[in-house]
């Protein structure tokens, strides 16, 4: 079909509280393309890929081991999952003007992000005495949605809706 604009996104696709965020990796540096109702950015960060990497695949490592209490000799790994989650929000994340507090975030993750749940990144990177449940998480803060592409969303957005689809 016909490439989607950006005011299509922004009128059939975006609330007034919607900030779809898609992101574009290449070796040294992320876009991050905002759309808003109303507004429309890219921001650029240079980065080292193959750090960045690393530090998303230690985040899904950590996370996929489930710990639930942290215990003495498991200090470190706290220690490095708020230091990778606080470093990763600051790249990802903060350098997004429009997100503030309420807003729902619906991101298009790029082939590195695919994986990683957007909302165990962090604000802050102090280890509030080593609980999990006092870290100030994205997710305490805001909505967060996933999307395959802009054209999925749209095409499944604008689908008319049958009366009765979900009865027997």
């Amino acid at each position: 079909g016909a490439p989607v604009t950006i005011s299509q996104v922004q009128n059939q696709l975006l609330s007034d509280d919607d900030v779809l965020l898609s992101y574009f990796f290449a070796k040294s540096k992320v876009l991050i393309f905002e759309v808003t109702k109303e507004d429309f950015q890219v921001y650029e960060s240079p980065i080292n890929l193959s750090e960045v990497t690393a530090q998303i695949d230690d985040l899904i490592q950590f996370l996929s081991e489930n710990p639930v209490n942290v215990k003495k000799h498991e200090q470190q790994q706290f220690e490095s999952y708020v230091k990778n989650a606080h470093n990763l929000y600051e790249l990802l994340i903060a350098p997004v003007t429009s997100l503030t507090k309420g807003k729902r975030i619906l991101i298009i993750p790029d082939a590195q992000l695919a994986s990683l749940p957007i909302e165990v990144l962090l604000k802050g990177d102090e280890l509030m005495g080593y609980d999990y449940r006092a870290l100030p998480y994205l997710i305490k803060e805001n909505e967060i949605g996933y999307l395959i592409s802009v054209n999925t969303a749209l095409s499944m957005h604008s689908r008319p809706k049958t009366e009765g689809q979900n009865k027997v």
